[in-house]
């Protein structure tokens, strides 16, 4: 072709895609490359066209090498040659097939029976690795015939991989992976024939040089690719200008100077910007023609289509309007993210994939995504593989047709990215749902699982989605859907206890409102014995007055002593019906407050009461679980040792998060200080002291309380499955949280030693066994039982012994080897020394004192 008229566009410029033969008269600027390319196709009969992506190699082999081997420039091959053209897609030795059964290759027609020219063709080229050789010897094309077979686009052998294994699985029954790779090898090996022997077969082949390390997967292939290596060179800034000023000139039309300079300049020195020059000046001869086509090619019209920085963006947005409405919008968003892959390289790399997967991934009907598909694959665009007019089955890869594309459409660039998170996000649901089906992790919480419910609603991810990346769907949307039943009903459960926590308090502010008014009794009766004391007074003053006076006197000392019977009356009822009111509500300190008031009005109580304070501080032990009641018993004893009084140990419905200690005067903060610093020593963790008020000015006693937390398993077997995670982000908080919440639990303690049993111990990491190590060194002696102290001495021998533990390790074994023969030796002296005598407990105490 040598008429722009015979363009099926008109246009000099092809846009994204590479030149054909037949436009070899628009091809301009690689001139001089070519001579040197015959030269080394002639030495080797392998040449292997490399370079970066865009720098323009098929369109060098198809309009520089072809149409110089067909005028003869090899001149010791002549002239007459027939060119086999294929690109090797998902099954290689079959396009090369296609190609040589082409009609004017090796035959003009051919008379294969019950057989396709396809299937003949790739028979005799399966039959051995001179296949290729034979298919070309048994064509008789004559003496001076040569054969060129253009590989363009090699990299494929390597990009379509994965699509390959299941072609082959798809073409014959029983195929395998390992059938695929054989495809290829035996691809390889048909043309790497044609180099090693004097035959009249040339191989060409075109590959991306970021793809140059994969070819030493093929022996041989290396060595022939050194000997025949043409690495495409950087157009300089005069070729540059005629690959821009020679089409237009063919077309006949002109190019504003301005323009021209400000084209090279925007085209720089990066040979990936050469197909966008090209798509931009295919955009910009359009607008131009629209526009009359009067005058030169201008400024004004390469800005109207946005110039290289956006022209390409602007016509992908403008095929996507072109799809159609919101649904068929939404088959091509799919499509795209299906054909990107910002996972693995964040600058996007393509992922080719089957027609009929597409299918799948869009949930869409083959007629539908054909439809969108045909839409971006137009002559005037070309920006999806296979090129407009090619058939679309089942097993036909469709592809973006360049890199470029991915990096400069906006909108398939945030595709991409969405794509990347959500598969990041499968990832991390289908890890966290294992870890959790095999007890190593709970159900998603809070942010968590509000995000996993926000990716299913929003992502819609399919099975067949997930098997992209190599992962089931069901168990990931089962785990989220688990998570979500649990969190609900843990929100019923927490309003429920709100509920309960409001009535128990209306409770306890009617209780307060009866005690005002038993209060108000009592003080009545103050005022009756204040008004018995002057009227005392004041008949003594008038006995020597008169007689009369005294017997007026006398009268209101009877009247007084009715009404000091009637106070003792009203006090003691005050004082029974306050007791009755802290049986009805089980106020644990109403006989404490009925004490305190005792002492207000008999001396021997009050001096009782001191005398009491002078002596040893008491600490009340409360605990929630029944397996804490020997842990409590044991702590009082200890205490007992430290010059404190700990009466008796007591079982409470309800408490605190976490180990407390309470004082209730705020005088008594020293004291309270001095306790917790005491536990910690005996390594209870950080406690710091609470103050409750309201009591200030009903006790004479230093009293204490120490709470137990609830012991809560589910948490503790979480906790210790993270100290053996991949990151020290997650094992340090959770052995942090152990030693915080569980210093003196058994069940944490037990729970931690399972991890050295014969079963678990060869799964821990060196670091999860340090970390369960410097838990257990830590934690209160008191909460060792000789049960656990014999489990931890089965330890130091299980662990000890093995070849792979460090220095660190070794030093908290020794640690713990210490803390258990101080244990003995102090459970020796407390055997010894027996069984302390049981003390009243605080309630009957307090309601002797106070009767």
């Amino acid at each position: 072709m040598s008429d722009l008229s015979d363009l099926p566009d008109g246009n000099p410029f092809p846009g994204l895609r590479p030149f054909r033969e037949s436009e070899e008269f628009l091809f301009f600027g690689r001139e001089a490359q070519v001579d040197a390319m015959v030269d080394k196709l002639a030495a080797t009969h392998f040449l292997a066209v490399v370079g970066s992506s865009g720098s323009g190699k098929s369109s060098l082999v198809n309009c520089g090498l072809c149409p110089a081997l067909h005028r003869g420039l090899m001149s010791s091959a002549g002239s007459a040659w027939r060119v086999a053209y294929l690109r090797p897609g998902n099954l290689p030795v079959r396009a090369l097939a296609q190609a040589l059964a082409a009609p004017g290759v090796l035959y003009e027609q051919m008379d294969t029976g019950d057989f396709t020219p396809t299937e003949f063709m790739e028979a005799t080229l399966r039959m051995s690795k001179l296949g290729l050789l034979d298919a070309f010897a048994q064509a008789r094309l004559g003496p001076r015939t040569n054969l060129l077979v253009v590989v363009d686009q090699f990299e494929e052998l390597f990009r379509y991989r994965k699509l390959a294994a299941s072609a082959a699985s798809a073409a014959s029954a029983g195929a395998s992976p390992s059938a695929a790779a054989e495809d290829a090898t035996a691809f390889v090996n048909l043309l790497l024939e044609a180099r090693a022997h004097d035959a009249a077969v040339y191989v060409v082949i075109t590959m991306r040089s970021d793809f140059l390390g994969e070819c030493a997967q093929f022996f041989g292939l290396p060595e022939a690719i050194n000997q025949g290596q043409y690495l495409v060179p950087r157009m300089t800034r005069d070729e540059r200008r005629a690959a821009i000023v020679g089409p237009i000139g063919v077309a006949g039309a002109r190019i504003d100077p301005v323009l021209l300079t400000r084209l090279v300049n925007d085209v720089g020195d990066n040979p990936d910007q050469l197909s966008i020059l090209q798509h931009a000046l295919n955009r910009t001869w359009d607008h131009w023609r629209r526009q009359g086509s009067q005058g030169p090619i201008a400024l004004e019209h390469y800005e109207a289509v946005g110039t290289m920085a956006r022209a390409l963006n602007q016509h992908a947005d403008e095929a996507w309007r072109e799809v159609g409405d919101e649904r068929r919008q939404v088959v091509c968003e799919k499509l795209f993210k299906a054909l990107t892959d910002k996972g693995t390289d964040a600058r996007g790399i393509r992922r080719p994939t089957r027609f009929d997967t597409l299918c799948e991934l869009t949930e869409s009907p083959a007629e539908a995504l054909a439809e969108v598909i045909d839409v971006f694959r137009k002559p005037a665009r070309s920006f999806l593989m296979p090129p407009a007019g090619t058939p679309l089955a089942a097993d036909t890869v469709i592809d973006i047709s360049h890199e470029s594309l991915m990096r400069v459409w906006q909108r398939l660039d945030r595709w991409g990215d969405e794509e990347a998170r959500s598969a990041q996000m499968l990832r991390r649901l289908a890890e966290s749902a294992a870890l959790n089906q095999a007890g190593k992790a709970s159900l998603l919480r809070g942010p968590d699982l509000q995000l996993a419910l926000e990716w299913l609603r929003n992502s819609a991810p399919n099975e067949a989605w997930a098997r992209q990346y190599g992962q089931p769907l069901q168990p990931v949307r089962h785990f989220v859907q688990r998570s979500e039943a649990e969190a609900k009903a843990e929100r019923e459960a927490e309003a429920a206890r709100r509920a309960q926590q409001a009535s128990l308090e209306r409770e306890q502010a009617r209780t307060k409102q009866q005690r005002k008014l038993y209060l108000a009794g009592f003080g009545v009766a103050l005022l009756l014995l204040m008004l018995f004391g002057s009227l005392v007074v004041l008949a003594f003053r008038e006995r020597d007055t008169a007689e009369a006076a005294r017997a007026q006197a006398e009268q209101a000392r009877t009247e007084a002593e009715r009404a000091r019977a009637d106070a003792e009356e009203a006090l003691h009822k005050a004082v029974y019906a306050e007791q009755q009111t802290t049986r009805a509500v089980n106020d644990a300190r109403a006989a404490q407050n009925l004490l305190d008031k005792a002492a207000n009005y008999d001396p021997a109580v009050r001096a009782s009461l001191r005398a009491a304070e002078a002596s040893k501080p008491i600490i009340y032990l409360q605990y929630r679980d029944d397996g804490q009641r020997a842990l409590a018993q044991r702590l009082g004893r200890q205490l007992d040792g430290k010059g404190y009084s700990a009466p008796d140990v007591e079982k409470v419905r309800a408490g605190p998060r976490r180990l407390e200690l309470r004082y209730f005067r705020k005088e008594d903060i020293a004291d309270a200080t001095e306790v917790a610093k005491l536990l910690q020593g005996w390594n209870w963790g950080p406690i710091k002291p609470t103050f409750i008020g309201g009591f200030e000015n009903r006790s004479l006693l230093r009293q204490f309380e120490i709470w137990f937390g609830p012991v809560d398993q589910i948490e503790i077997e979480r906790l210790v499955a993270q100290i053996d995670a991949p990151t020290a982000d997650v094992r340090k908080p959770a052995v942090q949280t152990l030693q915080n919440d569980y210093p003196a639990s058994p069940e944490a303690i037990a729970t931690v030693l399972r991890l050295f049993e014969p079963d678990r111990i060869d799964g821990l990491s060196p670091n999860g066994r340090l970390n369960a190590l410097y838990y257990l060194t830590r934690t209160s002696a008191l909460a060792w039982d000789d049960e656990l102290r014999g489990r931890a001495r089965e330890l130091l021998v299980r662990v000890g012994g093995r070849a792979d533990v460090g220095e660190q390790t070794r030093a908290e074994l020794e640690r713990l080897r210490q803390m258990l023969d101080s244990q003995a030796a102090e459970a020796r002296v407390d055997a010894a020394a027996g069984e302390p005598k049981p003390t009243p407990a605080r309630r009957s105490a307090a309601v002797e004192i106070g009767r």
